[in-house]
């Protein structure tokens, strides 16, 4: 079986394009990248037996997705902190 992809990324997910990978069932594939606007466009063409799973790697990890884990450390050393407090006072 053959598939076809086309993806758009926004180019602030992506900074460096070199470092984005395509992988296919585990298999990394060769893609074309094409430039528009604010944006990068990924193609490529693949065979696949099985699901045809496509994994792209942006090459880095995006800032914001680690909003998330600083505000949860914060609440756990705040908490900590509390608790360390009221188990003085008794």
């Amino acid at each position: 079986m053959f598939g076809y992809t086309k993806v758009t990324v926004d180019k602030s997910l992506v900074p460096d394009i070199a470092l984005l990978k395509v992988h296919v069932d585990g298999v990394e594939y060769n893609c074309t990248i094409a430039e528009t606007g604010n944006s990068w466009v990924v193609i490529f063409t693949y065979s696949h037996s099985g699901e045809g799973l496509v994994e792209i790697e942006l090459g880095y990890i995006v800032p914001e997705l680690q909003i998330p884990f600083l505000l949860l450390l914060l609440m756990m050393v705040s908490l900590f902190l509390v608790t360390r407090a009221l188990a003085k006072k008794s």
